[in-house]
């Protein structure tokens, strides 16, 4: 499988938003992301704005474990936002879990 930068950044939002909610992030690892971001990413893609608006707010909360916390949360949704992306509505009315 060739290296993809936009699953890598995927990968590493989801990281980061559990870095966050265990209150162990460090401005470094929320740069590195954002570089990570600005190079793999479109600035119209929702991942990117979810990251970015993290990054912002991260620098005022950071102090707050609960409010980063749900900072980590809001990101975490944005990852998933992401990967279900480009599924269509009808699609998820058909599919089944293993008992039915």
């Amino acid at each position: 499988m060739p290296y993809d930068p936009k699953l890598a950044v995927r990968f590493a939002a989801f990281g980061v938003s559990g870095q966050a909610i265990a209150n162990t992030l460090t401005q470094a690892d929320v740069d590195d992301l954002l570089g990570r971001t600005e190079e793999a990413l479109n600035s119209d893609d929702p991942l990117f704005r979810a990251i970015t608006r993290f990054a912002t707010q991260y620098p005022l909360v950071r102090q707050d474990p609960e409010q980063l916390a749900d900072l980590g949360t809001l990101l975490r949704f944005g990852v998933d936002e992401a990967n279900n992306a480009g599924i269509p509505e009808d699609d998820w009315a058909r599919r089944k879990d293993i008992n039915g």
